[in-house]
């Protein structure tokens, strides 16, 4: 039996002769663009430096400090090899390495970066990749506003959205309580009443928005009175009326 690691070792040397042909292959066919090869990490950019114009590696690690390290070997490198470099897969919701995240530090840095990837449709990748739905909505704001350079504050003097300053959370709690207090509360009010809540708790912060809990007022509103819609809609009243609560207090 074939040693596993050897084996392994030569489809990695098989792989980069391949990569290697065509590199030279493209720049037969074409020496007035430059090409580059992105590779795994910065430790890879050894395989192929001598072979492209332009350096580029993927980056999905998890924490700030490796995220910069990693950016600061790169530079390195390019530095040794004069030539310029960019990275060109980042930002993996599974990995630990958000968008927002991720591109605060390449601005720091200074490199260049192309995400991986823009679109949400039918890949397998959309549950963890991807930004912008076909119909031109946003998984999260945050990530379009991280790609125009806007990120979000994480220091210590931050401050916290007060959503009952103006009276508005304890207003529209004392009305939901009023609702529920009501045998056969109209139902486009009950709704509204909702909306309102789920606007506060989503403005303040106070809830994850992977599933934002207007999506589902929205829902509720858009759909029949009957009896399993108003339960429904009793339930997150008094759920989120809690919520509201704790969040105002």
């Amino acid at each position: 039996m074939r040693d596993d690691t050897s084996e392994r070792e030569e489809r990695k040397a098989t792989i980069w002769r391949f990569v290697h042909h065509f590199c030279g292959v493209m720049k037969e066919l074409d020496s007035a663009h430059p090409i580059t090869v992105g590779v795994a990490n910065v430790a890879t950019l050894a395989h192929v430096e001598t072979h492209v114009d332009v350096l580029s590696y993927h980056d999905y690690l998890p924490t700030r400090a490796a995220i910069r390290a990693q950016i600061d070997d790169g530079l390195r490198v390019a530095k040794a090899n004069q030539k310029p470099i960019f990275i060109s897969e980042l930002a993996c919701l599974a990995r630990a390495n958000p968008y927002d995240v991720t591109l605060e530090i390449c601005q720091e840095a200074g490199i260049g970066w192309y995400l991986w990837e823009l679109m949400i449709g039918r890949s397998r990748w959309r549950d963890i990749h991807g930004v912008v739905y076909p119909d031109g909505t946003v998984r999260d704001p945050s990530i379009v506003a991280a790609i125009q350079g806007f990120f979000r504050r994480r220091g210590s003097d931050m401050i916290p959205p007060a959503v009952d300053k103006e009276g508005a959370a304890t207003r529209v709690l004392g009305q939901a309580k009023a609702w529920l207090g009501t045998r056969e509360g109209d139902y486009v009010q009950g709704t509204a009443l909702l909306e309102t809540i789920a606007n506060l708790l989503e403005a303040g912060e106070h809830v994850p928005m992977s599933s934002p809990p207007s999506a589902r007022v929205l829902a509720l509103a858009g759909a029949e009175d009957n009896g399993s819609n108003r339960a429904e809609l009793v339930r997150l009243l008094v759920l989120w009326s809690e919520k509201l609560a704790a969040a105002s207090s």
